[in-house]
């Protein structure tokens, strides 16, 4: 047995409403319903297996207006087919159908109440059926109903296919096509039901029916349509000359022939097509229909949208109406094939284009590499015009203009200026002056960061951001005299409610109710050539078949010519819609592509005075003039010398830097939304009154103090630019309202030497901070008090050493901090929610926010040579001045011991910072600056300076002395005791002299031993500091120039002892061969001291880069080096010889007592 529904079939009457069709679900039903009393349906038999049920006044008399039904028992092995060829019922009843179980049950499948006499498809089921008609009142008013039934065996009966249909080309198709035929349902897989019809069309293969409502009243298209599509298709199109002679047989045949009126599926103008199709008509499918002969009947104005009917009084022509006026007494429908799907067509194909002077206006336009289209030169950076790279721009590369002022794409285009475009457009840039004349123009941002849109089309009425943010703040202060749209745009009365919209929103159109004129159009059927005229009317010239299309035209299949504009527009111009196939893909070479959509217009089109481009942008600044030595986009002008600015009141973007233009100049244009007057010459500003104005660019003038009550009536400032001004001073001025739109603030090189919280008082929404490269030091308590949406600072190139530790705190919002002094980047200085990864500075090699010296290492080294070079050079001092007091010579040991004095208070120096270490451990940013400006450091400073130059001058002047005395040894020019005192003072004067020069009042301000933690400034580095000249002169060429003079001195005594090694004699020879190697010990200790300290000073002043970290290993470990070695090399020295001399003397004493017992 087959799993098919069980059906029985019933009819009720239940108070339904005048309207309604299908009616209850199955729990509307109460059981008791079906044990009511019934009468049973005549049923007619007209073969074994086959029947009718039907009932009717005239033929059941006692039936009529009570509840009736019958149970249809099915044979067994057999499928029972039903089908409803007669279903017109009275208000107030309706039909279910019940299938019947095994167990008698009752199950109802559907329920219907109908004034629609046709639409219920065959249903085929394999068990008993039960019919029950029900009605509500006792009427005796005849009224139809009728079942045909058939008997299919279960190995032989009729089946649907995926989609449905059966196949009627079956041999047994007989046994139930009287199911099918007429229906006006396509229910055979070959239209066979619907062959022998009288509305059969078999050109489209449509079937059409006309519908009237008798005794009902009259309906609205609106109804007709939804009756149409109960039956599963749509009110009548007629597309083709067949089909309109088959709909006017089918009007011709309507009994009985009264007047009457017959709603048809045209309707009138949608505000969601273009503007020039305002007197054009649709059919349901959205196909444009060019063929219809019309006529507005009557009605001069109408409540929403109008549809067509045809009125048996206007013979061939159609009349229109308001879709929901209660009018037509009958309804036209058709159903057939569902027409192909738009994958499978094939797209119609743009002209090509041959000849490519055109005419236009003087406006600039350019060629897309992307694509091969042409758009506006002040588009060609516009994402949404798909030109340029495709990725977000946020400037523009435009080219410059004439002299006359004309825009030029190329050398070519001579012709422009007259009015004419031409195929080189953009082709040929690669002339020099053409590439000289190049200039760049930044792009409107979003708000959110996704589009950027040219600045000529910001505060137009028109969103192109999908935020807004191009329109949301714009201030129009023109006043209406006509209707303002909602969005604020201005248009004449007559443009209300005209059937095109003229507002962006199209809020100029959201009426009761639409004007009409009443006229009659005759049509033509393709093929013809369509034109538009952009007033909303098209008009038809006819061709012959074997006529081609002209090149501002594409041909449809049928035959029809419609211009290339029609192409991809949202509209179905071509009765197979192949118009709309494919356009993702389209490019439009050789055409003009609109904005933000697929629409291609052919150059002649262009600037022809009515817009074919959904944003009108075809027609946008065709009459713009760009002023002498300026370069336009648009309405954004770059200009080298002052023009008019007032003779141009919709300009949205100047550049004029250079040309010596003052705010003054542009203070009538309120559409200003960027101008920049840098290097202008400015001395003051007035106050401003640019209401749309958000970047204002004064960098390089000549302001020295700056009010910002100026600026207080720029209502939508964000960004303001005041670099390289001469500013000394930034304040609130006498008004202390604030500016609340400011987010960007450009400070930076200018004269301000301290930031307070009158320098920001007057804007609260800053959220960007430039002020690098200027003068400033102290930045106050409160100088960021006023400013809590600040986000990032940049105070890099300042000297800022005067700040609070909670300068910071306040900014909740902070998320970037650039500076070059590192404590504003410790922890305490910022908030407690600051990523500190985030905030830029460079890191001191030495110190950190909590030590002086950031290292333990740094520290270990540090306290290792301070112990040696004090304990060392004290020893020193103390052995020679009291165990050894004999000299080997002259004067030598009085320069040896001031070299160990010298080289002890290297011993001081390291002392000192190593106590200041201890003293401000954990804390040592907060005394950073009183450290480094306090007397202990400077004077720590001055010993590291004095010990350095006095232990290597003394070493030059010891190097002297040795050579005096090994090459002239019998000479009177030797250091004696006194000479060589004198000789001291002499080198000691020399180095207080020189490490007091940085201490003098004419070079305080260098702050010298204050630029480091540990007091000494080493010229090692790229990176400039005051007094960097001095430092490099004295550690590096005065140092080498010593170096020099001892590696000469060290030649020649090595020289000399070679040459008198011959006539000495041996103990003689011995005495000053250990006096040159320990002064030999001593120089290449100095040596390999300052040897790298000058070799790395000489690179630095190069430009060769020296990290940091060598930086630190040379002021740490390099610098004390020498201090605390050399008293171990000369003293060791000492020691040694002496032992030496003990233990010969002990030798000598031994063989003289061994002799003598022998």
């Amino acid at each position: 047995m087959i799993s098919l529904p069980v059906v029985a079939l019933c009819i009720f009457t239940c108070g339904l409403t005048t309207d309604s069709r299908v009616t209850t679900s199955e729990n509307e039903l109460p059981e008791t319903t079906l044990s009511l009393p019934e009468i049973t349906f005549h049923v007619v038999w007209t073969s074994p297996v086959s029947g009718y049920v039907a009932n009717s006044c005239q033929d059941q008399p006692d039936a009529c207006g009570k509840n009736t039904s019958y149970h249809l028992t099915l044979p067994e092995n057999h499928v029972a087919m039903v089908s409803f060829p007669a279903f017109s019922l009275k208000d107030e009843q309706y039909v279910n159908l019940y299938a019947v179980t095994e167990g008698g049950e009752l199950t109802r499948l559907w329920s219907r109440s109908t004034t629609t006499p046709l639409g219920i498809p065959v249903e085929l089921v394999n068990t008993s059926l039960f019919v029950q008609l029900v009605s509500g009142r006792e009427d005796r008013t005849s009224e139809s109903f009728k079942m045909l039934f058939s008997f299919h065996p279960v190995s032989n009966y009729p089946q649907r296919n995926g989609d449905g249909l059966f196949n009627c080309s079956s041999a047994d198709y007989t046994s139930f096509r009287h199911h099918l035929d007429c229906n006006f349902l396509i229910e055979c897989l070959g239209l066979e039901d619907a062959r022998d019809c009288p509305g059969y069309e078999p050109e489209s293969q449509k079937v059409y029916r006309i519908f009237r409502r008798m005794g009902a009243g009259a309906m609205s298209w609106n109804d007709g349509q939804e009756r149409c599509r109960q039956l599963g298709g749509d009110l009548a199109m007629m597309k083709t000359m067949a089909e309109w002679n088959k709909f006017y047989q089918l009007v011709g045949n309507v009994s009985p022939p009264v007047s009457y009126v017959v709603w048809v599926g045209i309707h009138g103008f949608d505000l969601n097509v273009p503007d020039y199709y305002r007197h054009a008509y649709f059919w349901l499918d959205n196909t444009v229909s060019y063929s219809v002969n019309l006529t507005h009947f009557h009605y001069q104005s109408v409540q929403g949208r109008v549809c067509m009917y045809h009125s048996s009084n206007r013979k061939r022509q159609l009349c229109f109406a308001a879709c929901n006026f209660l009018y037509a007494s009958a309804y036209a429908c058709q159903v057939g094939r569902h027409q192909s799907s738009e994958e499978s067509l094939r797209a119609v194909e743009f002209p090509e284009l041959r000849d490519l002077i055109r005419k236009t206006t003087n406006q600039s336009f350019v060629r897309c590499e992307n694509g091969g289209h042409i758009t506006h030169s002040f588009l060609s950076c516009d994402p949404q015009s798909h030109c340029g790279t495709g990725q977000l721009q946020f400037d523009c590369s435009i080219s410059n203009t004439n002299a006359s002022g004309a825009s030029v794409t190329s050398k070519d285009d001579a012709g422009l200026a007259e009015g004419n475009i031409r195929e080189s457009v953009s082709d040929d840039n690669n002339d020099a002056s053409f590439k000289a004349a190049e200039v760049r123009v930044a792009m409107f941002v979003c708000d959110n960061g996704r589009r950027t849109v040219p600045y000529s089309l910001v505060c137009d009425f028109r969103e192109d951001c999908d935020d807004a943010s191009d329109e949301a703040w714009c201030v129009h202060r023109e006043k209406c005299a006509g209707f303002t749209c909602h969005n604020g745009q201005c248009l004449t009365e007559t443009a209300h409610c005209d059937v095109r919209r003229d507002c962006w929103d199209g809020s100029d159109e959201l009426c009761d109710h639409i004007h009409l004129l009443t006229r009659t159009i005759s049509r033509m059927l393709p093929p013809t050539l369509i034109s538009f005229d952009g007033q909303g009317n098209f008009s038809q010239t006819p061709l012959s078949p074997s006529d081609s299309c002209p090149e501002t035209h594409l041909r449809c299949s049928d035959g029809n010519c419609l211009p290339v504009f029609v192409r991809c527009n949202g509209v179905y111009d071509c009765s197979d819609k192949a118009d709309e196939v494919e356009c993702d893909n389209v490019t439009c070479p050789g055409f003009y592509r609109c904005r933000s959509s697929s629409v291609c217009v052919h150059p002649d089109h262009l600037c022809d005075g009515w817009p074919q481009c959904p944003q009108r942008d075809d027609e946008w600044l065709c009459q713009a003039q760009c002023p002498s030595h300026c370069s336009c986009h648009g309405h954004a002008f770059v200009c080298s010398r002052p023009f008019p600015a007032p003779s141009f009141p919709q300009l949205r973007y100047l550049d004029a830097s250079g040309s010596g233009m003052t705010m003054n100049d542009v203070s009538t244009n309120v559409y200003l939304t960027w101008l920049r007057l840098a290097s202008c010459g400015i001395l003051e500003l007035p106050v401003m009154d640019l209401p749309n104005l958000r970047m204002l660019d004064l960098s390089d003038n000549q302001l020295t103090t700056l009010g910002i009550d100026v600026f207080l009536s720029l209502t939508n400032l964000v960004i303001l630019r005041l670099a390289g001004n001469p500013l000394l001073s930034v304040t609130a001025g006498n008004n202390f309202t604030q500016q609340r739109t400011l987010q960007v603030l450009d400070l930076s090189g200018t004269f301000l030497t301290s930031l307070g919280s009158q320098s920001f008082s007057g804007f609260p929404e800053l959220r960007t901070l430039n002020a690098s490269n200027s003068k400033i030091e102290v930045i106050t308590e409160d100088g960021f008090l006023h400013t809590p949406k600040l986000g990032v600072v940049d105070l890099r190139g300042n000297r800022v050493e005067r700040f609070s530790v909670n300068l910071f705190n306040g900014l909740k919002r902070l998320v970037a901090v650039y500076s070059d002094n590192y404590k504003l980047c410790c922890r305490d200085t910022l908030p407690s929610n600051f990523e500190i990864d985030s905030c830029h500075a460079p890191r001191d090699e030495i110190s950190s926010c909590e030590d002086l010296l950031r290292t333990d290492v740094f520290r270990a080294f540090l306290w290792l040579f301070c112990i040696l070079a004090c304990l060392g050079n004290a020893g020193c001092l103390l052995f020679r001045s009291f165990v050894h007091k004999t000299s080997l010579s002259s004067g030598f040991n009085v320069f040896v011991s001031n070299l160990g004095a010298a080289d002890f208070l290297m011993g001081i120096y390291l002392a000192m910072v190593g106590g200041a270490d201890i003293a401000y451990r954990g804390q040592y940013f907060l005394s950073e600056t009183a450290w480094k400006s306090g007397v202990v450091c400077q004077a720590a400073g001055f010993l590291s300076l004095l010990s350095c130059e006095t232990s290597a001058t003394m070493i030059c002047v010891i190097t002297l002395d040795r050579f005096l005395v090994l090459r002239f040894p019998f000479s009177r020019f030797h250091f004696k005791p006194r000479s060589a005192v004198l000789a001291c003072v002499a080198v000691w004067l020399l180095g207080v002299i020189i490490a007091a020069v940085p201490l003098l009042p004419v070079t305080s301000q260098w702050q010298f031993y204050g630029q480091t933690g540990i007091c000494i400034p080493l010229p090692i580095t790229r990176q400039s500091f005051p007094g960097q000249g001095y430092a490099f002169a004295v550690m590096i060429v005065f140092n080498l120039v010593l170096f020099l003079l001892i590696a000469a001195g060290q030649v020649l005594i090595f020289w000399t002892i070679r040459a008198t090694a011959i006539t000495s004699t041996a103990r003689y020879k011995s005495k000053e061969m250990t006096i040159a190697r320990r002064l030999t010990s001593i120089v290449v200790s100095d040596f390999l001291c300052w040897f790298p300290i000058g070799l790395l000073g000489v690179l630095a002043a190069t430009g060769t880069p020296i990290p940091g970290e060598v930086n630190v290993a040379v002021a740490i470990l390099v610098l004390p080096l020498n201090s605390a070695l050399n008293p171990f090399l000369y003293t060791f020295n000492l020691l040694v010889e002496r032992w030496d001399r003990q233990e010969e003397q002990r030798l000598l004493k031994a063989l003289e007592e061994q002799r003598d017992q022998d």
